[in-house]
């Protein structure tokens, strides 16, 4: 049995240990404080953890994928910038106007299906056919490189449409994680749970979703070490098989939350969605009006800037960051197994982080726990770069080689630490405290403005910081390794911003929460 095996049979027995304790010691919640979720709610709170298990299995497991396809077949960590800027961003927005028009169209239920089904065929479709015959969609290598000695400046951004099925890949799966983690899960969570539920249950689900992302790391990281110096395609299709199958649980769940949840007046009111259906429809406001009205409100406004934020400084760590890892593993196998066998340790970590959240949004203010993100991130970030900045120095490196380790490795673990704490934290604290902010919205500004919000936010916020390092390396031709003073003054920067936008958004929400309260205290009356 393999170390990742092992450890996935330890994880999955504490599971089935907390499970059978609950029922032995649990009262009238299971572990009190820790877990303060009533037995009775359990019928709500299991299948929505179970769907963002899956939607989260999904995501990591591609999420690891593809950085290996880019890294390896697209020119490595400076084609990512590209890719971001002129490959995501569009997708992003597309997809958000695709979004915004099915809500119009479709009941929830059915945008649910209509949004979450393609990716998934696009995976499934990938493994199967696509990788394993990728010549006969890509341009040869001679023609990339011909094209590149034509357009120099250009050559990163040329290196990833050479492979454009790698890159279709690689935007799928960002589109994933905030058409699907942050945008559906998170916009039905809104709509079937009330404000005191989700201090209790946001942070919660993350738990049993990150065993999703554990799972997803010893998966990648068995089949990827099997196939190190082999057949890398032999990998790639086992990772879609399983997301594959992921996607298919994914629906399953959620048709059985809609006919087994919201049809319980303990957690939903069924009459109010029959009296709904009933209802005169109201008049629909055009794609255009809707972003607009959007725009012109500064608390949607404060929250996508927190997304843009966070965005833009992890992708420029993570950019410095790949750069090291692209140059100390050669093998795509290897480098993949590298990646999952991370998302196992950042999945221990986010549950860590999970459980502290649980307990802090129940204990102090919004405000306490939502700044905690900008802050870790600034600090760890801000050493990282110190590092990268000196421990170039001859005299520095000496003594790392005398310690019998490369400077290069060091470089690897000390980014691989800082991000997986920053997204650690994100899950936790950040994710937590950001959708909380919706629920006191109307419907109409809890769909599109999420949508606004998580889809191109979330990718303006990648994009933002490639942008900043497309520009560099187009201007001065540098690299990570002569760029560091200049990202990191960068990095800093943006967590300032990020900071202060944090103070702005808290007294919004707060002063929402309240009118919230009045209004719902006035329909009791």
């Amino acid at each position: 049995m393999t170390e990742e095996m092992v450890m996935g049979s330890m994880i999955g027995g504490l599971l089935l240990g907390l499970i059978l304790a609950s029922m032995v010691f649990g009262k009238d919640t299971v572990f009190g404080k820790w877990i303060p979720i009533k037995f009775f709610e359990l019928k709500k709170f299991v299948p929505m953890g179970l769907l963002m298990f899956c939607i989260l299995f999904s995501y990591t497991a591609t999420r690891n994928l593809k950085d290996t396809l880019i890294l390896n077949y697209a020119g490595g960590a400076e084609a990512l910038q590209f890719l971001k800027l002129f490959w995501v961003l569009p997708f992003a927005v597309a997809f958000m106007m695709f979004y915004m028009k099915m809500s119009n169209k479709y009941s929830k239920e059915k945008l649910f299906y209509v949004t979450i089904v393609p990716f998934f065929l696009f995976f499934a479709l990938f493994g199967f056919v696509i990788f394993p015959n990728a010549d006969l969609f890509h341009m040869s290598q001679d023609t990339i490189g011909g094209l590149q000695k034509s357009f120099p400046m250009f050559k990163w951004l040329i290196s990833t449409v050479g492979v454009w099925t790698f890159s279709l890949f690689y935007v799928l799966s960002e589109l994933l994680g905030a058409g699907v983690l942050s945008l559906l899960f998170w916009q039905f969570a809104n709509q079937i749970t009330k404000t005191d539920e989700a201090k209790r249950f946001y942070p919660l689900f993350g738990i049993i979703a990150n065993v999703g992302a554990i799972l997803a790391g010893v998966v990648g990281a068995h089949f990827s070490k099997r196939q190190i110096g082999g057949d890398f395609a032999d990998t790639v299709f086992y990772i879609c098989l399983y997301v594959g199958i992921a996607g298919v649980l994914s629906v399953m769940i959620y048709k059985w939350i809609y006919a087994n949840v919201l049809t319980d007046k303990r957690f939903y009111d069924p009459d109010e969605l029959k009296s709904a259906k009933k209802k005169k429809k109201k008049p629909k406001v055009s794609i255009w009006e809707s972003v607009k009205e959007l725009l012109r409100s500064k608390y949607i406004g404060c929250i996508a800037l927190l997304v843009i934020c966070y965005g833009v400084s992890l992708n420029i760590i993570e950019g410095t960051y790949k750069d090291s890892v692209t140059k100390y593993f050669v093998d795509p196998a290897a480098k993949n197994a590298f990646f999952a066998s991370y998302s196992m340790y950042a999945g221990i970590v986010t549950i860590i982080s999970m459980l502290a959240g649980s307990y802090l949004l129940r204990t102090l203010r919004w405000f306490s726990v939502a700044i905690f993100t900008p802050m870790t991130v600034i600090i760890f970030g801000t050493l990282f770069y110190v590092f990268m900045v000196f421990g170039s120095n001859e005299g520095i490196a000496g003594i790392i080689r005398s310690w019998g380790m490369a400077p290069l490795y060091l470089a690897v673990m000390f980014g691989m630490i800082t991000v997986l704490v920053s997204k650690s934290v994100k899950y936790g604290l950040f994710d937590p405290t950001k959708e909380m902010t919706y629920i006191p919205l109307d419907d109409e500004s809890k769909i599109k403005g999420k949508a606004m919000v998580d889809v191109v936010g979330g990718r303006l916020g990648k994009s933002g910081g490639a942008a900043v390092q497309v520009l560099i390396f187009m201007v001065t031709g540098g690299t990570y390794s002569t760029l560091g003073v200049y990202l990191g003054s960068a990095f800093v920067i943006i967590c300032i911003i990020w900071i202060m936008t944090v103070f702005s958004l808290s007294s919004k929400y707060e002063s929402k929460v309240k009118q919230q309260s009045k209004g719902n205290a006035k329909q009791t009356a």
